[in-house]
C-alpha cells in the first residue's frame, strides 16, 4: 500500500518502505491533489503553482512534475488525461489526512442519546493521533500564491476539526472519570491556541477534580497573563467565577472510586438498575459544559424541585435539557424521562 503523510513533516512509505519526496512543486501538487480528492483541470493546476509563468512554460512544468510523481509514486496512484488530473481514492493508496476527516466527518454524523457513544469515542482517539503536526508542517511555495492561500484555509479548517474533536474527547474521557487522558488531552487542546479560554476552563476544572487545585489556579494566572500581554484584556467571567470556585474549594476532588460504573453499583441497596434516560435522538453534543455543570449543581440542591430553561426557539435548549437528563440521570432513585409536551393545547393536557 501507498501511504502519504502529510501532517507534520511530509513523508510517503510503500509497503513501509520509505519513498523519496522531494520538498518542491511535486511535494505542493501532490499534497493539492491527495486532500482534495477530486479532478482538477491542468489549467487549474497551472494557475495554482505557475501563475506567474507564461502558458507554455506552466504547461510544461506541470507536464514535468507529473512526470516524477508518476514515477515515484507508481502508475495507478494518479490518473491523467490531457484535460484533467486526479488522485486515485480507489486504488491501494492512503492519506492521513484523508483518514482524519473521514473520522471526524463519521461521529458528526452520528446521532447519540447524550456523550459520545465508544465507538465515536475510539474513532476520534485514532483521529487526533493522526493529527502529529501542521498540514505540511514547515513547507512553502514562496512564488505561488494561490497555494500558499489553499494552504493557509486548509491548516485553519484542520486546525478547527482537531480542536472540535479534542474538546469532544476531553468531555468523553473526563465522563468516565478518566482524568489523566482527559488532562493530558485537554492541554493539548488548548495548544492549539493559548489564548482561548474554553480550553483553559476544561483543564483548570480537570485539574481540580484530579486534586491539584494550585496547578488549577496557575492555569487562570497564566491565562490571565497571556491575555494582558497580547491582547490587553481579562479573563472572561465564566473563567474568573471558575477561579473563584476552585480557589473556595467548591470543586472538590473525583473520588477515587469515581470511574464509570454500571448505574446499579450507585444505586442503593435493593434498588433496580434504572435504565437509560428515553430521549428523543440527539446530534452529537460537545460545548456548553459551564452550562451543563451549572444546571447539574442546580439539580442537585435538595429544595430543586424544578428548573426551568428559557430563550427564543432553536437555540438549544431541548438539547442542553437532554444532554443534562442523559449525564444526571443516575443521580435519581427513578433516572430521567422525556416528556414531550409540543403537542399539548391546553394545562389539563399535562399529567401531575
Amino acid at each position: 500500500m501507498l501511504r502519504l503523510y502529510l501532517f507534520g513533516s511530509p513523508r510517503l512509505e510503500r509497503d513501509g518502505t520509505a519513498l523519496p519526496l522531494r520538498r518542491s512543486k511535486a511535494l505542493a501538487l501532490l499534497a493539492y491533489l491527495a486532500v482534495t480528492g477530486r479532478p482538477h483541470s491542468r489549467e487549474s493546476l497551472q494557475a495554482l503553482l505557475w501563475s506567474e509563468f507564461p502558458d507554455a512554460d506552466a504547461r510544461n512544468n506541470l507536464r514535468r512534475e507529473l512526470s516524477q510523481l508518476r514515477a515515484t509514486l507508481g502508475a495507478d496512484a494518479l490518473r491523467t488525461d490531457r484535460r484533467q488530473v486526479v488522485w486515485a481514492e480507489d486504488a491501494d493508496t492512503w492519506v492521513d489526512v484523508a483518514a482524519f476527516t473521514r473520522e471526524i466527518a463519521a461521529v458528526r454524523a452520528h446521532t447519540h442519546p447524550g456523550e459520545l457513544c465508544e465507538s465515536c469515542g475510539r474513532a476520534l482517539g485514532a483521529a487526533v493521533q493522526l493529527a502529529v503536526g501542521e498540514l505540511l508542517d514547515g513547507f512553502h511555495v514562496a512564488d505561488s500564491p494561490a497555494f500558499e492561500d489553499w494552504l493557509f484555509y486548509q491548516r485553519e479548517e484542520l486546525l478547527a476539526q482537531l480542536g472540535w474533536a479534542l474538546e469532544a474527547l476531553v468531555e468523553w474521557h473526563a465522563a468516565r472519570s478518566e482524568l489523566q487522558t482527559a488532562l493530558s488531552l485537554a492541554r493539548r487542546w488548548l495548544s492549539l491556541d493559548p489564548l482561548l479560554e474554553q480550553p483553559r476552563r476544561a483543564l483548570m476544572r480537570l485539574l481540580a477534580r484530579a486534586g491539584q487545585p494550585a496547578a488549577a489556579l496557575r492555569q487562570y494566572e497564566e491565562a490571565a497573563r497571556l491575555l494582558a500581554s497580547e491582547l490587553g484584556a481579562t479573563p472572561e467571567a465564566a473563567t474568573t467565577a471558575l477561579y473563584e470556585a476552585i480557589k473556595a474549594g467548591e470543586l472538590v476532588p473525583a473520588p477515587a472510586d469515581a470511574a464509570r460504573r454500571p448505574p446499579s453499583e450507585g444505586a442503593s441497596a435493593g434498588r433496580a438498575p434504572q435504565a437509560a434516560p428515553e430521549l428523543p435522538p440527539l446530534t452529537s453534543f460537545v460545548g456548553r459544559q459551564d452550562e451543563i455543570e451549572l444546571l447539574a449543581a442546580r439539580l442537585a440542591e435538595p429544595a430543586c424541585r424544578l428548573l426551568t430553561l428559557v430563550g427564543p426557539g432553536g437555540i438549544g435548549k431541548t438539547r442542553l435539557a437532554g444532554e443534562v437528563a442523559a449525564r444526571c440521570a443516575h443521580a435519581f432513585a427513578d433516572g430521567a424521562q422525556f416528556v414531550a409536551l409540543s403537542g399539548a393545547t391546553k394545562p389539563d393536557h399535562i399529567p401531575g
